[in-house]
């Protein structure tokens, strides 16, 4: 049998070959993606140098974008992870939530946040959204409180940053722990008696997790992070991550049920490149979404919602008749 056989069936690539992204960036082409990212050629020339010079699987190099995020940010700890959905659901897991608890979080949100809650067997509490910054309500957190309920997951939906010190305020109350979904808010900012506090800080919650995908404001292509200011939580997280393998001569001794979801260098070192540009990144979509609110700011079908000058992040108008469905829902 010819050992080449599957060598002739592979595509030989002479140049970059159109994609849906390009053709959808046409400026012939009237369709608007879903979201586009911003690499620039330091980018590229990283992954290269990880391609050329170390390890393309989990290594220093996610350790130190790891930690470079929580510097940005003013967390101790940062565990990067497959996805913002693997940063939430190691978040549950490393609390110890399982069958028979519960979790309050917003029913206006990616599908993830809830998921994360259901892997552990833990059931979904829905508490309603505030109408003018589309996050949960902590005015109506403590009626949905039982014997039950372990954790409260808020969501900086569309970068709004939700009422942290509240919501801190009654998990302390129950002995509850906090989750901030900050997928949307990497940069987003937030005052609270006359302080600076940043999204991801990990001041008034017990994690922050972030998002990479290429919608967010800096991306890996997939990827996530935890940031946490408790080391104990922070080692548990990294287990997790990583199968929960033992350390040295035990390596293959595992303490606990844990998952593949590991970073990689090649994805880090997009993400430091990202970190490294995000003042720009965020200037830009403020100026596109300025741009957004002077051209749809007359239109009746459209809500705006008010500019807030403690929060870094605009977020895009929405429709009118999907704001109505929330407020029922």
């Amino acid at each position: 049998m010819d050992d080449n056989r599957a060598a002739e069936k592979v595509p030989q690539i002479s140049g970059l070959l159109p994609t849906t992204e390009t053709k959808y960036m046409s400026r012939t082409n009237k369709k608007i993606p879903y979201g586009f990212h911003s690499i620039d050629d330091s980018d590229i020339q990283a992954v290269v140098d990880i391609l050329e010079n170390s390890a393309i699987t989990q290594g220093q190099t996610v350790e130190d974008f790891g930690q470079a995020l929580a510097d940005y940010t003013g967390a101790k700890y940062g565990v990067a992870v497959s996805s913002g959905t693997a940063a939430l659901h190691i978040s549950v897991a490393a609390l110890g939530i399982k069958p028979g608890d519960e979790v309050i979080t917003t029913p206006i949100t990616f599908c993830a946040t809830a998921n994360a809650v259901i892997y552990e067997g833990a059931d979904i509490k829905f508490v309603d959204i505030n109408e003018n910054t589309l996050n949960i309500d902590p005015n109506l957190i403590e009626e949905k409180i039982t014997d039950r309920t372990k954790a409260i997951i808020p969501v900086d939906f569309r970068g709004h940053p939700a009422n942290l010190p509240e919501i801190k305020e009654i998990a302390d109350r129950y002995n509850l722990k906090v989750i901030e979904d900050g997928s949307h808010s990497i940069g987003s900012t937030y005052k609270y008696n006359s302080k600076d506090y940043v999204c991801g800080d990990g001041i008034h919650v017990d994690y922050c997790t972030f998002s990479f995908h290429p919608v967010k404001h800096i991306t890996t292509g997939e990827g996530g992070m935890i940031l946490t200011n408790d080391e104990k939580l922070h080692k548990k997280c990294r287990s997790l991550r990583n199968l929960c393998f033992g350390m040295n001569n035990n390596r293959f001794i595992h303490d606990d049920i844990g998952w593949n979801y590991r970073f990689t260098n090649m994805q880090a070192a997009i993400g430091c490149g990202q970190l490294k540009n995000i003042s720009w990144i965020i200037k830009r979509k403020r100026e596109i979404g300025k741009r957004y609110h002077a051209l749809l700011k007359t239109n009746d079908k459209i809500i705006i919602q008010p500019k807030k000058n403690s929060f870094k992040v605009w977020r895009p108008p929405f429709p009118k008749h999907s704001r109505c469905c929330i407020i029922r829902q």
